[in-house]
């Protein structure tokens, strides 16, 4: 027969080791091993329809890619060099043919990256190979989304119920003004046999080059959204992430009234994103 002052005592020691899992300060620092391959699950959709309701058949583009990912460390600079290239790829689009379709895939099979992160997951450069015309809203755009779902943290002990912003620049040549502002919340750290994992919600707001904003919208963010962010604290790296982003944003000339008929009207179109990216080793 079980003893209940046993039962509680259990109860207790459990609660106060959740407690001090909880509630304990940690520093989240990237890092990777040298010479190791990751494995990087890729996901993205891009949802655009004319201003107004989400009726039937709006524009629909899609894309999944396997990346190796292989990291090396300057310790002089204290930054990590992740390089990253493309293993599987799938991409469809209900605006273009089969033939396109095989097209982008079998040039962006080709496609390489090379990171530069702060030691807290800043994107401090981005190098891209075959060089990439701009894409705009995309889920081709790598570089871009890569952006929005990494988690960066501040250079201080975090804790459950901390919060942090970071500015994270694009690394856009096309847009070198374009940003993502990301506010976090550590929600909950928990013990796995992995390590110690942390939860952050997060919100973002992505600030655009006006040529892909809202002209009407001046200082306003392009898209906004939010989503979670998981983080290994034990081995520094991160696990998963998920984002959906919402915006409305203008095609064609914006601002300009010519008088031309032949000229495209600009078009006012809502965006749905929903961005997924999982490490493994």
């Amino acid at each position: 027969m079980r003893h209940p002052f046993l039962l509680a005592s259990l109860a207790t020691l459990s609660s106060l080791l959740l407690s001090s899992c909880e509630f304990r300060s940690h520093r989240a620092v990237w890092h990777f091993e040298p010479g190791v391959t990751y494995k990087v699950q890729y996901s993205a959709e891009v949802k655009a329809k004319a201003d107004g309701s989400w009726g039937a058949a709006p524009y629909v583009s899609a894309a999944q890619a396997g990346f190796s990912a292989q990291a090396a460390l300057d310790t002089s600079k204290g930054q990590i060099e992740l390089s990253l290239a493309v293993d599987t790829l799938q991409y469809r689009s209900s605006e273009r043919g089969p033939e396109e379709d095989h097209y982008m895939t079998g040039r962006l099979r080709k496609y390489k990256a090379k990171l530069s992160l702060s030691r807290t997951g800043q994107v401090l450069s981005l190098e891209e190979e075959p060089g990439m015309p701009p894409v705009g809203f995309s889920p081709l755009n790598f570089g871009r989304f890569l952006a929005y779902v990494l988690p960066a943290f501040p250079d201080a002990p975090i804790k459950k119920g901390t919060r942090w912003e970071i500015v994270q620049p694009l690394l856009d040549k096309f847009h070198p003004e374009s940003r993502a502002v990301k506010r976090f919340t550590l929600s909950a750290v928990r013990e796995t046999p992995e390590g110690e994992l942390a939860t952050c919600l997060v919100e973002m707001d992505a600030y655009l080059d006006e040529d892909l904003g809202d002209g009407e919208a001046a200082g306003k963010p392009s898209l906004s959204g939010s989503g979670q962010m998981v983080f290994n604290l034990t081995q520094g790296r991160p696990v998963s992430a998920e984002l959906e982003l919402e915006g409305r944003f203008v095609s064609g000339p914006l601002g300009q009234k010519t008088g031309d008929s032949t000229q495209p009207e600009a078009l006012p179109l809502r965006l749905q994103e929903k961005l997924s990216v999982r490490f493994s080793d």
